[in-house]
Order: structure tokens, then sequence, then C-alpha cells
């Protein structure tokens, strides 16, 4: 299931098809496939003993992939307008970069974001601060901004990755920001609604 999504990525990403193309051919398959389960359910008892047992593992392997095909039926990129939670005045960094910071727990797995609060671009050391702001995980993704004053982040499940099986939902996806202005001595801290969006270091 996880090689049919990259797949599918990378069809996206290397021949430039459409989101709504990429979700027609997503419904598409999650037809097929529920129409290859049912019908191997409604036959499966004519079956002789080595193909009954064959049949329940696909039956359970299309299963789990339509449940992860899913959330790629949504082709329009989500947009939110993050909240602004801090900002810190510094004697300036070299570089304007964002970063995000996102802790997510589900069941036996755990997801953290690549950024981990631990680096300091200035001379400030500004990690302790950026911590005491940071701190509810369970509901918020939080974006920290150098010098970036951000307005919008969009995101879509067709620009992500997701390494987990079934039933865990694990995609991260890579966001666009819409930054309305620059400078080289603020830092800011965004927060949105808890999310996996990478743009980590």
């Amino acid at each position: 299931m996880i090689t049919l999504i990259s797949i599918l990525n990378i069809l996206h990403a290397v021949f430039s098809i459409p989101s709504s193309f990429m979700a027609a051919i997503v419904i598409t398959l999650i037809a097929v496939f529920i129409c290859i389960v049912v019908r191997l359910l409604f036959h499966i008892h004519r079956y002789p003993r080595k193909s009954k047992i064959g049949a329940g593992i696909l039956i359970i392997y299309l299963a789990c992939t339509v449940c992860k095909l899913i959330p790629y039926i949504e082709f329009m990129p989500s947009e939110v307008m993050p909240e602004l939670v801090a900002t810190m005045e510094t004697d300036g960094f070299l570089y304007n970069n964002i970063f995000t910071y996102y802790s997510v727990k589900r069941g036996l797995s755990q997801t953290d974001s690549i950024y981990q609060r631990t680096g300091s671009h200035t001379t400030m050391n500004e990690q302790e601060w950026i911590i005491a702001n940071t701190q509810d995980t369970d509901h918020y993704t939080y974006i920290i901004s150098y010098g970036c004053e951000i307005s919008k982040v969009t995101y879509t499940m067709w620009n992500s990755t997701d390494s987990l099986p079934v039933p865990w939902n694990d995609a991260i996806m890579y966001p666009d920001f819409f930054v309305v202005d620059k400078n080289n001595s603020t830092i800011y801290i965004y927060r949105i609604d808890k999310v996996l969006i990478e743009a980590g270091l």
C-alpha cells in the first residue's frame, strides 16, 4: 500500500498531473479494490483451503490499501491562517528560516518534527524562549519563523510522505508559507491546529 501511494506521488510530481485528476485516479482505484473485495467475499466459500487463506490475505491487504487511499481523495490544498503566539527582537541572524515543531502520539507510534528546539540561530540563545512558547503539542503545530512574517499556510496530501501501515495515517505534508514581510531581527512563533507539516532543517 505504501508502494502504491509512493508511485501515485511520483506520478503527480514528475508529470505535474493536476491533483483533481489524481483524486479521480484514487477514487477509481478505491472502487476497483472494493469490487474485488466484495467479489472475493461472495465466492470465498467455494475456494479450497489454501486458496481461502490467500484470498483472506488479499482481502485484508486491499481493505487496508483503501483506508490509506481515502485521504488522497482530498485534492484541494488546505489553507490555514496561523495564530501569532509570540515575537522576539534579536541582534540579528544570517538567514531567514522557517521551521515547524510538532509531536504526535498514536498508539505505539510517535512522530516528531525534524526541528527539535535545540539549535540557536542568534547570539541571544533563544531556545528557552522557544520552548516556553511551544508547549501545547497535543493541540497545535508550531511554526518558528526567523524573520518571515507569515500570513497563510497551505498543504496537501499530494505533497507528502507516509511510511506507516494501517491503522496509522502518518502522512507528513510539506507546506507552502505565504510571507508578507521579511527582516533579519525578529523571531515569530505561530501555531495552527495540530497537523503533520514539515519544514525542518
